[in-house]
């Protein structure tokens, strides 16, 4: 890879703990160097991730923590949305960061929960007006007469 790319230690199969000023150590586990473009989302990154890890991706999942630098120290932040992956990425161009990856298995009890928790979306109808979920474009409000 060329140019300008995000260089990480992937740190994984250890435990991570933080003190009381949210310092960061990783204790056992394996590294691995990784250099990835920062025009991705996080899910695009956590996919990378794991396939550098050697991974099934449909078998697979993962949490990241990034260790970022904050003066002489520095803290832990939960990677967990597109704005701080952005962020993280950002950062990690022209210097080397430590992303902690813990790898979970998906199993077949967090594929119901996450079903049941996409079909609670139910229209409803009190009173003649039906109520919708507005975050499902498939329900449209109407008037029940």
């Amino acid at each position: 890879m060329s140019g300008r790319g995000a260089s990480f230690i992937l740190m994984y199969g250890g435990h991570l703990s933080l003190d009381d000023k949210y310092s960061p150590t990783y204790v056992g586990g394996s590294y691995r160097p990784l250099q990835v473009s920062t025009n991705m989302n996080l899910e695009q990154l956590k996919i990378r991730i794991l396939k550098s890890l050697k991974y099934d991706t449909s078998k697979y999942s993962i949490n990241l923590v990034c260790r970022l630098p904050l003066g002489n120290e520095f803290i832990a932040s939960v990677v967990d949305d597109d704005e701080l992956c952005q962020m993280v990425l950002s950062h990690a161009v022209g210097q080397i960061l430590l992303l902690y990856v813990e790898v979970k298995e998906i199993t077949t009890e967090n594929i119901v929960v996450e079903q049941l928790t996409a079909h609670m979306h139910e229209t409803y109808t009190f009173d003649g007006v039906t109520e919708y979920n507005p975050t499902n474009p498939s329900f449209m409000p109407q008037n029940v007469e």
